[in-house]
């Protein structure tokens, strides 16, 4: 039979019934793992004052003057410590049943409970793939340790020693969804099994995380990763990489990640101090890729303003830090100088190139100093020449966005020439199609820029006497042959590595006549925003390339395929 109590604090939050049918813990709490704190009832504070009034002593020791206290009231005998039985009650006024939302927000502050950044877990049974019969548990156990020893040592994205599979089975089914679906994309003979959970993604969590507002870590990992190896669409304005990433970035909001970087160290046992790191990592992984996929798609970065590096400099030194960890904060600090080096050439007088280009190479000279020393035996920055040599292009192509072709400094060029070089050598050499199939699309479009700057710096050959086009064309077509293997080895056909492939391989079969013209103003669509992308736009073409690589005619109206 159905108890009378005062409503807790959570069902008030939320306007809800509570419903007590036995001891002090309502039902609602007890599902959703809350804890449940009530406000002490009229009588209640009646008696207390009367106790504490009839007896001086007994605020200190009611139990030894009042025997009777826990007897009288038979519902409380079994009760397990009350949160607001910690602190000392407010008896000066008595408040409502329901109380202000004022002072509902302060007492729950004042008592500790989870009030405020909770996450709703995506734990129900029909959110679970397995249940669902789209994948056996086995299968699924299989494919989540197999993401880890492949995609896991370029992404940096988890705690092994927390994110294991009983972990992950428990607490998030997002999560466990999005690791076994890019992990079956490249797994050969499990194409119905990603169907499967490519729909159970698209047709249930998606709309189930909007619809009911669940949030967690893992939800926002699971979006963050989903929008990282998003498949390429046949028409550029449905890709949804940036629509994923901002709702990874709206959950991760909601529970306040970014806040931890912000705040005072407290002593934490393991366990919080994982968890702590765990949130902390996320929102520094969406930082990077946020930052990364603003670049591609000529949008202007939603969280570049924020000083991350400042906050997390040595966050990689601080008590159970993964291994991967000093990686990461490496990042930070490679796209704070690119977005410190880019803000210093809008401040920068027309005259001021050549002091902008040497401060530039100056700042990633240092960074190589710092971090490439490690970079062998590190995840993710054993990848460190590539990382840099991209940032290079990048800014060097920025100094001579507004600079006519018959101004450019040959000095620039060369400068451009070297790292766009250094960049197409390196690539087959670090990432080899084995490992290359384990990559995110970032690295796939980064690879296309750097071969159309170089197609487009084989065009100034004749200006510039030190550009050799045979080497440009040899270098573009090893990384052209390392990204078709790297297609080859899924039988899936939508793969961002099978679309850049295919895009780059249409590039360089062009004549040197139709590479001239193929600029950004070709692709058939325009994005209204101020593009700080370097060196002609080329970045947002070579991202939008594993779009039109679907399309035959699309790619026969660029180069002329076909």
């Amino acid at each position: 039979m159905e108890q009378k109590r005062l409503a807790c604090y959570n069902c008030r939050t939320q306007k809800l019934r509570c419903s007590t049918v036995r001891g002090d813990v309502c039902t609602r709490c007890v599902s959703k793992g809350l804890v449940c704190a009530r406000p002490q009832s009229r009588r209640e504070r009646k008696d207390e004052r009367g106790r504490r009034t009839s007896s001086p002593q007994g605020r200190q020791n009611p139990e030894h003057h009042h025997p009777q206290v826990h007897t009288n009231s038979a519902p409380a005998a079994g009760r397990s410590q009350r949160i607001e039985d910690l602190i000392e009650p407010d008896t000066d006024h008595d408040l409502a049943p329901i109380e202000s939302a004022e002072h509902l927000f302060w007492s729950a502050r004042k008592r500790k409970v989870p009030f405020a950044f909770g996450p709703r877990l995506d734990t129900s049974s029909v959110l679970d793939p397995i249940i669902s019969g789209l994948i056996t548990d086995v299968q699924a156990e299989r494919l989540f340790n197999r993401f880890h020893e492949t995609f896991g040592r370029t992404l940096a994205y988890f705690d092994s020693s927390l994110c294991t599979f009983a972990h992950v089975r428990q607490t998030s089914h997002a999560l466990l969804t999005a690791v076994c679906l890019i992990m079956a994309r490249v797994e050969p003979g499990l194409e119905r099994v990603s169907e499967g959970l490519d729909n159970h993604v698209n047709h249930v969590l998606l709309p189930a995380i909007l619809l009911q507002d669940l949030r967690s870590v893992e939800i926002a990992q699971s979006l963050m990763m989903l929008a990282a190896f998003q498949c390429p669409n046949k028409d550029i304005r449905e890709d949804r990489s940036w629509t994923l990433l901002v709702h990874a970035i709206r959950v991760a909001s909601e529970l306040n990640l970014q806040g931890s970087l912000f705040a005072n160290r407290t002593d934490q046992g393991e366990a919080e101090c994982r968890r702590r790191r765990n949130a902390e990592r996320t929102w520094i992984n969406l930082w990077l890729h946020e930052f990364s996929l603003a670049q591609h798609t000529g949008r202007r970065s939603l969280l570049a303003d924020q000083g991350l590096f400042s906050a997390c400099r040595e966050w990689y030194l601080e008590p159970h830090a993964c291994h991967s960890d000093l990686a990461l904060v490496a990042m930070v600090e490679l796209r704070t100088i690119v977005l410190r080096n880019r803000q210093l050439y809008k401040q920068l007088p027309k005259e001021s190139t050549s002091y902008y280009v040497e401060h530039c190479k100056s700042d990633l000279k240092a960074w190589s100093r710092a971090w490439v020393s490690a970079s062998e035996s590190m995840p993710r920055l054993e990848l460190a020449t590539l990382y840099v040599n991209h940032a290079l292009v990048q800014l060097l192509g920025l100094a001579l966005r507004n600079t006519p072709a018959a101004e450019w400094n040959p000095d620039i060029i060369l400068d451009l020439y070297r790292a766009c070089l250094n960049y197409l050598e390196a690539f087959p050499n670090l990432l080899v199609p084995a490992k290359l199939v384990y990559c995110y699309n970032s690295m796939f479009v980064a690879a296309t820029y750097e071969a159309a700057v170089a197609i487009r710096l084989a065009n100034l050959a004749a200006k510039f006497g030190f550009i050799d086009v045979a080497t440009i064309r040899s270098l573009c077509g090893r990384v052209s042959s390392c990204l078709d293997q790297a297609a080859a080895t899924t039988t899936t056909i939508d793969t961002a590595a099978r679309s850049y492939a295919r895009f780059l391989t249409c590039i360089l079969q062009l004549p040197p006549s139709r590479q001239q013209s193929s600029q950004p103003e070709v692709p058939p669509f325009t994005f209204d925003t101020e593009s700080t992308l370097g060196f002609e736009s080329l970045e947002m073409f070579a991202w939008a390339g594993a779009s039109s690589a679907q399309q035959d005619d699309l790619l026969a109206e660029l180069f002329g395929w076909q």
